[in-house]
């Protein structure tokens, strides 16, 4: 069987959902960044509990992040303004680390009682 060459024109149909968790109301910036390096930028005026973009790209989307520039100080939570897509390996490193550290400190108190 002959393998098909890529075809290059391949379009991706990325959907971004943002949901307003909290009561209050404020626009907001919203940054779309795609594997290519294309990034748009959307305001939403956040009247609505949720908006959704459809973007149809060569690219697919790789992370979106809510109020980039940290404009709005009264986010209880910015841990949850962003996404990005794909594995991260980071958090993953940060906290097998810990529990390294964690373990080689239990087993160092254990061999000097014992």
């Amino acid at each position: 069987m002959e393998k098909r060459p890529e075809r290059r024109d391949k379009l991706y149909e990325s959907e971004v959902r943002i949901q307003r968790e909290g009561e209050a109301v404020f626009p907001v910036t919203i940054r779309i960044r795609f594997k290519d390096g294309h990034v748009e930028q959307r305001e939403w005026d956040g009247r609505y509990r949720w908006v959704k973009y459809v973007f149809v790209r060569r690219a697919e989307v790789e992370s979106v992040v809510i109020d980039p520039d940290r404009k709005i100080l009264l986010d209880a939570n910015f841990a949850n303004n962003s996404y990005t897509a794909g594995l991260q390996r980071a958090p993953l490193l940060k906290w097998v680390a810990n529990l390294l550290f964690w373990v080689q400190n239990l087993l160092l108190a254990a061999s000097a009682v014992a």
